[in-house]
């Protein structure tokens, strides 16, 4: 009986762990403070386990011409929680840290020019949780808009071409837009624009299709294309 209940009791605490660490993925999404709608979400938040005391860090990339809404939180038991944003070069210079400024929770930066940053995060636990093993979630909410030029609403894609084969997926896509202004504004500097939006969507296909994606994006102009009825029924309208 004693074997049993002692059988019970682990198979509840791994499926109790187990929960609580699937349910860790979305800590960001769920706990994290949000800034207002114009920012959109970015696929470089993260969310982790944390044992109190642990410091762990990531890699982004902060895209010219946009600005950034970092937010970060954690478990209680984690304690006050620092998080410092450095440059991912040799000399990894402290660009933020919020313990300057009372450990606050969200924080906004500009950027200019693209570059490679990491973000640092540590639990500064309370001394009667320091040596536990415990671990809890904690998240880093990552939202960004475009302060220089919008996005156009009158944008559309097409998918022009799919080949499936055994280990990848070959598409290819053409985004229209109404003006030749708008071309320069999706495809951006030195293409920075269009690179960043073909690397997203190649996460989003992969980790929907469960398998390698090769895209190919391609912008071109049609005049007015909401206007024009044939249009409107080639894009599913």
């Amino acid at each position: 009986m004693k074997i049993i209940k002692l059988f019970l009791i682990v198979i509840f605490s791994i499926s109790t762990y187990t929960t609580y660490a699937q349910n860790c993925s979305e800590y960001h999404i769920n706990k994290c403070s949000w800034a207002d709608e114009s920012f959109l979400y970015s696929r470089q938040s993260r969310s982790a386990l944390f044992s109190p005391g642990m410091t762990s860090e990531f890699s982004i990339t902060a895209y010219g011409g946009e600005e950034y809404y970092v937010s970060i939180e954690g478990n209680r038991k984690l304690g006050k929680i620092r998080i410092r944003v450095k440059e991912d070069d040799e000399n990894k210079t402290v660009l933020y840290n919020n313990a300057h400024y009372e450990y606050e929770n969200f924080f906004y930066f500009k950027n200019e020019n693209t570059r490679n940053l990491i973000i640092e995060v540590s639990s500064e636990a309370a001394p009667k949780f320091a040596n536990s093993t415990d671990r809890y979630c904690i998240g880093v909410l990552i939202q960004f808009r475009n302060y220089k030029k919008e996005v156009p609403y009158s944008c559309e894609v097409a998918i022009t071409e799919f080949k499936e084969e055994e280990s990848i997926i070959r598409m290819r896509s053409e985004i229209f837009v109404e003006r030749k202004s708008q071309k320069g504004i999706i495809i951006g500097k030195g293409g920075e624009a269009i690179k960043k939006v073909g690397i997203e969507a190649r996460a989003d296909l992969e980790a929907f299709f469960g398998k390698q994606v090769y895209l190919e994006q391609f912008v071109k102009v049609s005049p007015d294309w909401r206007k024009k009825q044939q249009k409107l029924h080639h894009f599913g309208y």
